[in-house]
């Protein structure tokens, strides 16, 4: 059974099937108190809630964009950048589609890890491209997500600039930003921004994983 398992892997791994294997098929969950708490984080509960809520929202809304048209705080360098960025993710990601769960419950299990973590408090994601992220954290618990990006299909995502964000200060109990500040055309500033916006109580909580700093040292 060993060797028929990993077999399967190795095809899986040279078709570059594995990844797709990955996204859909969950991680195995750290704690589950009740068996409505296993269906909640289910990935066919979970999948389904968003491709139906995609299709639905797609139909009646379409795909908004922010303006990204150089101004005052954003140089035109600046903001051709953006539009490189959004032309990966939204064009050459057959229109945001993708959701890759798997890299996302990494950070929401480090934050069941957390005690002090409230789930009550507001959660703010950042570039999740799709609702798959704030209908997997609101399934494990979370239950005030919000989110922005430079583009959206979902009246939950708002259409914002990480770097120049319009929410007050200390808005945020929790900021999850993962694999997004590789993006940044300037990684001070967008870090400033998302301090700012996130309550230090008793210490921010701000997760982001695979930062790309390339030639620019903090």
């Amino acid at each position: 059974m060993k060797f028929l398992k990993s077999h399967l892997k190795r095809i899986l791994r040279k078709t570059g099937m594995l990844q797709h294997y990955y996204d859909y098929y969950p991680q195995k969950p750290l704690y589950i108190p009740t068996l409505f708490s296993y269906w909640r984080i289910s990935r066919w509960n979970v999948y389904l809630r968003f491709r139906v809520r995609m299709l639905y929202l797609l139909w009646r809304h379409g795909f908004r964009r922010l303006s990204l048209e150089p101004r005052e705080e954003r140089s035109a360098q600046k903001s051709n950048q953006l539009e490189r960025v959004v032309d990966r993710n939204l064009f050459d990601s057959h229109l945001a589609a993708p959701f890759s769960r798997r890299r996302t419950e990494h950070l929401i299990y480090i934050l069941h890890s957390i005690p002090s973590v409230n789930k009550q408090g507001r959660l703010l994601s950042i570039g999740p491209r799709n609702e798959g992220d704030l209908v997997l954290l609101q399934a494990h618990g979370f239950k005030k997500v919000e989110a922005i990006d430079l583009f959206s299909y979902s009246p939950q995502i708002r259409l914002m600039d990480m770097h120049h964000m319009e929410f007050p200060d200390n808005s945020f109990d929790l900021i999850s930003c993962g694999w997004v500040v590789s993006y940044s055309y300037d990684i001070r500033q967008c870090a400033q921004e998302i301090a700012r916006v996130c309550r230090a109580q008793p210490f921010p909580r701000i997760l982001e994983l695979r930062c790309m700093a390339g030639s620019q040292n903090y």
